[in-house]
C-alpha cells in the first residue's frame, strides 16, 4: 500500500460546540454542520478576531467560522472556528486560542474522545509538582515524533509573522498533554489547544 504524510489540526468541533456553548447562538451541536457561510469572524467592537484568524493562517490553517461570539461565565469573548477556539484576551488587547483540550478534560469526555475521535487521554502527572519550568521541559520532552515536532515548531504563517520562536509555539498551541500515539493509519498528539494528526497510512 502507497504511504501518505500529511498534518492537519484537529479540534473536535461539536464537542466543542455543546461543551462550552450550549444554548448560545452556534452553541448546539448541529452548528457544525452550518455552512462555511452561516457565522462570521470580524473585528466588531474593537475585539480582532478576524486579524488574528487572518494572521494564523485564516481558512487554511484554522478552517471556517463554526459559531457566532459569545460568553462563557470565566467573562472571557469566544468565538469558535473548525480548527480552534479563539478567546479575546481584554488585559493583553488581542485574540489568542483557547485552551479548548484542558476545557474538554475539564468537562469529563477524555474517555468519548479517546474511543470515537482518536484523540490521546491526557497525561495527568507529569512529575513537575507545579513548577511551570520543570512542567515545561518534561512536556516538550513528549514531542518524540520528528514530524509533530517539526509542525509545531513551524513559523504558521511565514507571509504575516516575521519571526517565530519556541515560546511562540507554546503560546499559540500550549504544551503537549499526551505523548504521540498511533491510532490507525495516524499519529496523533495533544495538545492544550489542539491536537496534531499524522496521516502515516494512505
Amino acid at each position: 500500500m502507497r504511504r501518505s504524510r500529511w498534518l492537519a489540526l484537529v479540534v473536535v468541533v461539536s464537542v466543542l460546540l455543546s461543551v462550552v456553548a450550549p444554548g448560545v447562538p452556534g452553541g448546539t451541536w448541529g452548528a457544525a454542520h452550518a455552512a462555511p457561510t452561516d457565522f462570521e469572524l470580524t473585528n466588531d467592537d474593537g475585539l480582532a478576531f478576524a486579524d488574528e484568524y487572518q494572521r494564523l493562517g485564516g481558512v487554511d490553517a484554522l478552517g471556517y467560522a463554526a459559531s457566532n461570539r459569545f460568553q462563557m461565565s470565566d467573562g472571557f469573548t469566544y468565538q469558535l472556528a473548525q480548527g480552534a477556539l479563539l478567546q479575546w484576551w481584554p488585559d493583553r488587547g488581542r485574540v489568542m486560542l483557547a485552551n479548548s483540550f484542558e476545557m474538554l478534560e475539564l468537562a469529563g469526555v477524555d474517555d468519548w474522545l479517546y474511543a470515537f475521535k482518536n484523540v490521546p487521554r491526557p497525561i495527568k502527572d507529569d512529575g513537575s509538582g507545579g513548577d511551570w519550568n520543570k512542567a515545561k521541559a518534561v512536556r516538550l520532552g513528549w514531542l518524540t515524533n520528528e514530524a509533530i515536532k517539526a509542525k509545531y515548531l513551524a513559523n504558521p504563517n511565514p507571509r504575516a509573522i516575521a519571526s517565530w520562536s519556541l515560546e511562540r509555539s507554546i503560546e499559540l498551541y500550549g504544551l503537549p498533554m499526551s505523548r504521540p500515539e498511533k491510532q490507525g493509519p495516524f499519529v496523533v498528539q495533544r495538545f492544550q489547544r489542539i491536537a496534531f494528526q499524522l496521516w502515516v497510512e494512505s
